[in-house]
């Protein structure tokens, strides 16, 4: 069994992602018609949806919640791995050649 080396990873805690999504226009509001809406002057959304999607996640945040993000990309994987090869020979008359001519290699 063989480890990934994960030691130059430098990723955000929960806190971090949350400022980096709303300052990056994650929570921001564009209609199908008009200007988009963004953050308000205290730095939070606008629009209802993107408001209490943000709220929520910031209250968790606050109460501790984080990801533990090193096991994100990882899991453990079962793989199989099959060969096979066919070799056989065609039926021929006496001008072709006798040797095999039909050759199957799945890998």
């Amino acid at each position: 069994m063989a480890w990934a080396d994960l030691s130059d990873y430098n990723l955000m805690n929960a806190a971090q992602k949350l400022e980096f999504e709303r300052l990056s226009g994650v929570y921001n509001y564009t209609p199908i018609s008009g200007p988009t809406v963004g953050l308000d002057e205290n730095g939070i959304p606008i629009a209802e949806p993107q408001r209490e999607l943000y709220l929520e996640r910031l209250r968790l945040v606050k109460e501790g919640y984080d990801t533990y993000w090193m096991n994100e990309p990882l899991r453990t994987a079962y793989t199989q791995s099959h060969n096979v090869y066919i070799e056989g020979v065609t039926r021929h008359s006496a001008m072709e050649p006798a040797w095999p001519t039909t050759r199957l290699r799945v890998s």
